[in-house]
């Protein structure tokens, strides 16, 4: 479920873009930094202007790759290539930036242009002051940098899906300190919003795996199910290892069933003494097989998925979990990594190692 903090963090940004004002996008790691952000289609000259001000480098507009497409702007990679991306500078003339022909002094009116639906290529020069980066269509969900979280917060607020952005700068230089940060935003009165706050969001409605296929698994300890998962927007597939015919015997409770998480390690496979993999997950099938009942998830890696924000326990492996578990019959969430029946076997550092609470 999502905590109601991140909730009102995403909807008081897309109110504000709404309300075309700024927001500030707070990137996943600390080298990406924080981002003054606006709606472009409502971008003024009094937002960039502030923008200027009060950030480093160029004015960025970050928009989805069909419309890049439809403004004769390159994307620099194979559009129609399944998984994830970083944003990418569109290619060509607008290397050097662009302009509008009819107000070649007003990069508000550039910008406009460039989330106007009926504008085209045609009603850009170059060089200008203006540099276009292109995002996946998916946005936040295969890109969790702040360009695509700003992209999505224009979706949200039912605005045309092209925004502003420049990184923050005080005293001329990035601002990463998230007290900084808030300091500025609470004395501009600029909401802030993570990345990976607009990316919890999204995976709330958002089937990210899907089932792929069954096949009998006997195992020495017992009779068990595989059931494959394929991930839908990056390179990942997984496995449920289900006790017997059913995941819940007849007359026991869902929320009983214990659940074991492991993330794909190459020693479990071979028995490697280096880490401890083959042996946490022998006991946890040896444990389901004495209760009678349970799951192994066996989860891939996320193949290139961009930022740490991302790949961490609590966003993007989460929710693969809840899903998974969900299409299963056992409805689970996993707030605590071992609350309750979910135990994990391995994961990024910091997480407990097997056994039964």
């Amino acid at each position: 479920m999502l905590a109601p903090a991140t909730e009102m963090r995403v909807k008081q940004a897309a109110v504000a873009l709404s309300d075309e004002r700024l927001i500030i996008v707070v990137g996943g790691s600390p080298d990406e930094g924080a981002y003054l952000c606006a709606s472009a289609r409502s971008a003024t000259s009094a937002q960039l202007g502030f923008i200027a001000a009060h950030a480093r480098g160029p004015i960025r507009v970050a928009l989805p790759e069909r419309r890049a497409v439809d403004l004769g702007l390159s994307t620099g990679r194979d559009t129609s290539a399944r998984g994830p991306s970083r944003p990418s500078p569109a290619s060509g003339d607008s290397n050097a930036g662009l302009t509008s022909v009819v107000a070649s002094a007003d990069s508000a009116r550039t910008v406009q242009l460039l989330a106007y639906p009926l504008s085209t290529m045609h009603d850009f020069r170059s060089p200008g002051s203006v540099f276009p980066m292109v995002v996946p269509e998916l946005g936040v969900l295969v890109n969790s940098a702040p360009s695509g979280a700003a992209v999505d917060l224009c979706r949200l607020a039912s605005l045309e899906p092209v925004a502003v952005l420049c990184q923050l700068s005080i005293g001329g230089r990035s601002v990463t300190d998230a007290a900084r940060v808030d300091s500025f935003a609470a004395d501009h009165e600029i909401p802030v919003v993570a990345a990976h706050d607009v990316l919890q969001y999204r995976l709330q409605d958002v089937r990210i795996v899907e089932r792929a296929g069954e096949t009998a698994m006997p195992l020495p300890v017992g009779g068990f199910r595989a059931i494959g998962f394929h991930s839908r927007f990056v390179r990942g597939e997984h496995m449920a290892l289900v006790l017997g015919d059913q995941v819940v015997p007849p007359g026991d409770d869902p929320a009983g069933v214990p659940v074991y998480v492991h993330k794909r390690c190459v020693g479990a496979v071979f028995g490697s003494t280096g880490c401890d993999c083959a042996h946490a997950l022998a006991a946890a099938l040896a444990d389901i097989a004495a209760g009678g009942c349970g799951v192994v998830l066996y989860l891939d890696s996320h193949g290139g998925i961009e930022h740490a924000a991302a790949t961490a326990y609590g966003i993007w492996d989460v929710a693969i979990v809840e899903q998974i578990l969900c299409d299963l019959g056992l409805p689970r969430e996993m707030s605590e990594l071992n609350g309750g029946p979910v135990h994990v076997l391995r994961g990024p550092p910091g997480t407990s190692s097997p056994g039964r609470g």
